[in-house]
């Protein structure tokens, strides 16, 4: 689930932890863009991972794919998930100081190790 706003999420444990149980899957994200997003897994824990600030806001289109691929890329290359989970908060917060969801400087797209 992406982009619920922090009343959804602060209701949401039940509704993550109902998608595991019906799909028998291990791990759900949610995640709640400024407020940040919640893990739920198998051991029944629910970690809440802050979102990192913005220094200069502009807009927020494309910060949720951003989201998405940084994470996706990041869980391929080995990351664990907070890791993965960082970087892909990070990568959206660069977007949102952006006009728009792309960069034509090819050095925003390379991932920091931080």
């Amino acid at each position: 689930l992406v982009g619920e706003t922090r009343n959804k999420l602060e209701g949401c444990d039940l509704g993550g932890k109902s998608i595991m149980a019906r799909l028998s899957i291990f791990k759900v994200l949610i995640t709640g863009g400024a407020t940040g997003a919640r893990i739920f897994s198998e051991d029944s824990s629910v970690s809440c991972m802050p979102a990192p600030s913005v220094d200069k806001f502009v807009d927020a289109v494309g910060a949720g794919d951003g989201f998405s691929a940084s994470l996706i890329r990041s869980i391929l290359a080995g990351e664990n998930l907070s890791h993965a989970i960082k970087l892909a908060g990070g990568f959206a917060a660069k977007i949102c100081s952006l006009r728009g969801a792309t960069s034509d400087e090819r050095d925003f797209y390379q991932v920091s190790p931080t």
